[in-house]
């Protein structure tokens, strides 16, 4: 799975490519589709670079007859429309799906809900599918996709852009959140561990794992807690075939919570600047 050429469910992509998977392994082999309806998913990078575009992508697998129509759109923190939409229409029996291909510049999107900002902020993306008379079958908002400057490759370790993908019928109700108290990058923090990350679920979500993500990577996980708060930034360490994940303070963290339903809710992104000089 570290080379993510998984197709069984996971926390990034949660049951997005194995659907799929399902969807058209009933289809090569005559069957009828696994699900019986249309179902959505809408799928993000975790970040871009200031100025490459953000391509979000709202697929359809519809296995039911009747054709339906998608809508996907960037927004950004205050939920209005960033760019131009894209829509399509996907048949009964089809798969189908609507890509946006918008350039979103530092200067377009706005900062983050907390922290230092650094670049731009974030986006997310939000899709729908629509009925043949007009009724919302169903709708979705993404995970954030972080903007970062587009001269600051080296410092924050996002050598690799991820991607997060949420099913419509996966979405956990309600915002996630996230809190740092304390600054990373602050050379005290980096030394003694001296700021605190806090992931805080939805009121009554039956919380199965909360993370905190801190460049893409793992700072902390806790179990079965409504609230987990870990240390950050992360201790350096090293994973398979020798790979170093650094502990640069700087760049984005990010709360996501998976409930026992294994439905998945993100929080807004922190962003914490470079320590000066």
């Amino acid at each position: 799975m570290v080379e993510h050429t998984d197709i069984t469910a996971s926390s990034d992509w949660n049951v997005t490519r194995s659907d799929i998977n399902a969807f058209y392994s009933a289809r090569l082999r005559g069957l009828d589709p696994p699900d019986p309806g249309p179902q959505l998913y809408v799928t993000v990078p975790s970040y871009v670079r200031s100025g490459e575009p953000v391509r979000a992508e709202a697929l359809v697998l519809n296995g039911g007859k009747a054709q339906v129509g998608v809508d996907v759109q960037l927004i950004d923190a205050a939920g209005r429309p960033v760019g131009a939409g894209a829509g399509a229409v996907v048949p009964g029996h089809e798969a189908g799906d609507a890509t946006t291909g918008d350039v979103v510049t530092a200067g377009d999107a706005p900062a983050g809900a907390a922290g230092t900002a650094v670049g731009g902020g974030f986006v997310r993306a939000r899709a729908t599918t629509i009925a043949a008379d007009g009724t919302i079958l169903q709708q979705v908002t993404s995970a954030p996709t972080v903007i970062q400057p587009a001269g600051r490759p080296g410092r924050t370790p996002m050598q690799r852009t991820g991607y997060y993908s949420v099913p419509a019928r996966a979405a956990l109700p309600g915002q996630v959140s996230l809190r740092i108290d304390g600054d990373p990058a602050a050379p005290q923090s980096r030394e003694a561990g001296g700021a605190r990350a806090t992931v805080t679920a939805p009121a009554g979500a039956a919380v199965r794992f909360a993370e905190i993500l801190q460049n893409t990577r793992q700072a902390g996980l806790g179990f079965g807690v409504p609230g987990f708060t870990a240390g950050v930034p992360m201790r350096p360490r090293r994973i398979i075939g020798g790979q170093r994940i650094s502990a640069d303070a700087a760049g984005c963290y990010v709360g996501r919570v998976i409930d026992a339903g294994e439905r998945v809710g993100y929080s807004d992104p922190v962003l914490v600047a470079d320590p000066p000089g």
